[in-house]
């Protein structure tokens, strides 16, 4: 059956609480909310069943195409070149739905499962590395290479710099220790492989009976370096410690956090590399990741008290990544 990919926008009036949606004003039936923090929604439209991942924020039109068609490509290149799956599909996205500061693209239909929030940090990183792998084998033709971001050394250098003006004092300092070693050693960052480029347990759907997973999410999908998408998984613990300083009030609004973080993600993470080389790269990366959540949490959060544990964690996760860097360059 055939959709128009066209967005359909409805305004403020029928917009519902946190992400949910007024389905029969898109012609869609709610069946059920397939995750704990209600992201994404079982429905189904002419006895056809759908999935929808909702988020917050608006897009246009162009972005949903670039998305579809990216998603498309992928799944085109993976067949051609059959690309061992391991068990993974993309499944086709579908149409984007819009209203009052909320989206929903809607994909073809797959049976995620809320037990993969409830498994231990071992089995969800299991599920994230098998993704990792695929995405990473899958050859990226030139008509993708025009869609994707590529990473840059040069865009390292400027977002470290841009870090340095930062009136906050941590936040230069940390700047000014990255920005030395980059000019020493870039950490050889820029091995070119596909990455997901936010690879956590929210972007992905898992039926543990089948031991499927479904990759959802992939306007994030750039060309960077081989580690890159483990460190991402890895600095979900520091959002876990984060999460977990939190007032009850203030968890509230990090939901997501308690969903996609674990506490041992990054040890788990770690003992799986082994080679110096990307031992350094997921240090770099970490250091990198803990910059720019605290330069980026001090242009957005609003709210001081959890911005002051914010920057007291990504501080400590850097310094740790650092020590631990040098200790390999000793």
């Amino acid at each position: 059956m055939e959709y128009d990919n066209k967005i359909k926008n409805i305004g403020d009036k029928n917009i519902a609480p946190q992400s949910l949606i007024t389905w029969g004003d898109f012609g869609y039936e709610k069946v059920d909310d397939v995750n704990r923090g209600q992201q994404m929604a079982k429905i189904k439209k002419d006895d056809h069943i759908f999935l929808c991942k909702l988020k917050e924020g608006i897009s246009n039109e162009n972005k949903f195409n670039e998305e579809k068609l990216i998603n498309n490509i992928l799944i085109e290149e993976s067949q051609n070149n059959k690309i061992e799956n391991d068990n993974i599909v993309i499944p086709k996205a579908i149409e984007l739905i819009q209203s009052r500061g909320f989206e929903g693209i809607i994909y073809e239909y797959f049976n995620d499962s809320t037990e993969k929030y409830d498994c231990p940090d071992e089995e969800k990183i299991s599920i994230l590395l098998r993704v990792d792998k695929f995405i990473k084998s899958i050859p990226f033709s030139e008509r993708l290479k025009l869609f994707l971001q590529k990473r840059t050394v040069r865009e390292y250098h400027d977002d470290i710099d841009k870090c340095i003006t930062a009136e906050n004092n941590k936040i230069k300092s940390m700047a000014i220790e990255l920005r030395g070693l980059l000019r020493v050693d870039d950490f050889e960052l820029f091995d070119e492989v596909l990455n997901h480029g936010d690879l956590d347990m929210s972007n992905i759907g898992y039926n543990p009976k089948t031991q499927k997973i479904a990759i959802f999410d992939l306007e994030a999908l750039c060309i960077g370096n081989s580690i890159n998408a483990l460190a991402h998984c890895s600095y979900q613990s520091v959002l876990y410690k984060i999460y977990n300083s939190l007032s009850d009030k203030d968890k509230q609004q990090m939901k997501r956090w308690d969903i996609i973080a674990g506490a041992d993600f990054y040890k788990i993470i770690e003992s799986k590399i082994t080679e110096a080389k990307s031992l350094k790269q997921f240090y770099g990366v970490n250091m990198f990741y803990a910059l720019s959540e605290c330069y980026d949490g001090l242009s957005i959060k609003n709210n001081d008290k959890v911005l002051e544990i914010e920057l007291e964690r990504n501080a400590d996760f850097f310094y740790e990544n650092l020590k631990k860097l040098n200790k390999i360059a000793q």
